[in-house]
């Protein structure tokens, strides 16, 4: 390789506490930003499943709708501020398709096998819980499952499993979750962020390097992947975004492939 060549450089430079990787060749050079935003969860919603059965799907759906205006009025009775329930639709399952899977699974226990079976999922969504205290928002969850509890909920969304396919992973305990509204704009903040990191560390090769630096010839977004316990009840909705099962800060990661013009 000759000195006044541009070929390929690969150089490693250490440089605010981390490995900088930077490549440059007669035309760009290339550099990567990365960013990590920390944003408090604003919405709470905890899940509870209302069901209803009997041998007259007529009966069954009677009962179905009293438990869940029940189980509506208990909780709008605690008059929490912007509280709004979501269902996820009804569904309507033989007993004796389910019955069929308890005895497959070597779980002789007698069902309804004649009855049809009401089940809806429904989550009940409290927002701003970011101006409250941890304790405030654990008193909260408390008193809703208390009072959905007595209203005859159960609690969590159903096991959907598939009658004649067992999965173990269809198998959710979570009961509360824990999540920010615009997420979207938490992870423009988040790359923002990796841009101007992308920028210092290309100034701070092009210097190295005795290089003028010009526009950003390309950017690619390289995030693979911003949240990672990612559990969220199947309600049916699509607005579920990052989601945790843990009261905490979402960490939204950020990363930026940027290519810079080399000026002659």
């Amino acid at each position: 390789m000759q000195a006044r060549s541009f070929c390929r450089l690969i150089l490693l430079a250490i440089a605010l506490g981390q490995t900088v990787v930077a490549i440059a060749d007669e035309s760009r050079l290339a550099v990567t930003g990365t960013a990590k935003v920390e944003e408090r969860p604003d919405i709470m919603e905890v899940a509870a499943n209302v069901s209803a059965s009997g041998r007259m799907s007529g009966d069954a759906l009677k009962k179905f709708r009293a438990n869940r205006r029940r189980g509506i009025e208990a909780i709008t009775k605690l008059k929490i501020k912007g509280l709004e329930v979501k269902g996820a639709g009804m569904s309507i399952v033989s007993g004796a398709l389910a019955q069929q899977m308890r005895n497959r699974f070597g779980n002789m226990q007698q069902g309804g096998d004649g009855e049809s079976i009401f089940n809806e999922t429904l989550t009940f969504i409290i927002p701003e819980i970011n101006r409250l205290t941890d304790e405030q928002v654990q008193d909260l969850a408390a008193k809703i499952l208390d009072a959905a509890k007595d209203a005859g909920l159960a609690l969590g969304p159903p096991n959907d499993q598939n009658p004649y396919v067992y999965n173990y992973n269809s198998y959710r305990p979570q009961v509360v979750y824990f999540r920010v509204s615009n997420i979207e704009a938490v992870r423009q903040r988040a790359l923002d962020l990796a841009a101007k990191d992308a920028r210092a560390r290309a100034d701070q090769m092009a210097d190295r390097l005795k290089l003028k630096l010009g526009k950003a010839l390309q950017v690619r977004d390289a995030t693979r992947s911003t949240f990672v316990n990612r559990q969220v009840p199947n309600t049916g909705e699509t607005s579920f975004s990052e989601s945790s099962t843990t009261l905490h800060d979402l960490t939204i990661e950020a990363t930026l492939s940027v290519d810079y013009e080399i000026l002659k």
